[in-house]
C-alpha cells in the first residue's frame, strides 16, 4: 500500500477485521532518503521509490531493505533521465 495516513488505514480497514491481527512495516520519503544519503535523491524521487516500494510483488517474502531501496533509487533516476 502506498499513501497518506488516513489513506491506508481506511485501506486497512476495508481489508482487515479491526480485531485482526496483523503486521505492518512503515517505510517513509526520510528512510528512503536515509538509506540513499550518497545519492542525494530529491522529495519526489524518495516518493517514487516509496510508490515502487508499494509494487514490490515479492516484499513479503524477500522484503524490503537498504539494497532494495538504493536499487529502485537508481531505477527510478534512469526512468527519468530516459524520459527527458
Amino acid at each position: 500500500m502506498h499513501g497518506n495516513v488516513n489513506e491506508i488505514c481506511a485501506r486497512l480497514l476495508d481489508s482487515f477485521e479491526p480485531q485482526q491481527r496483523i503486521s505492518l512495516l512503515i517505510w517513509t520519503a526520510e528512510d528512503v532518503h536515509d538509506c540513499t544519503s550518497d545519492m542525494n535523491l530529491t522529495d519526489d524521487e524518495a516518493e517514487a521509490v516509496l510508490a515502487e516500494i508499494a509494487e514490490c510483488s515479492s516484499h513479503s517474502r524477500y522484503g524490503v531493505g537498504k539494497d532494495t531501496v538504493w536499487s529502485l533509487a537508481k531505477q527510478v533516476r534512469e526512468d527519468a533521465a530516459r524520459d527527458r
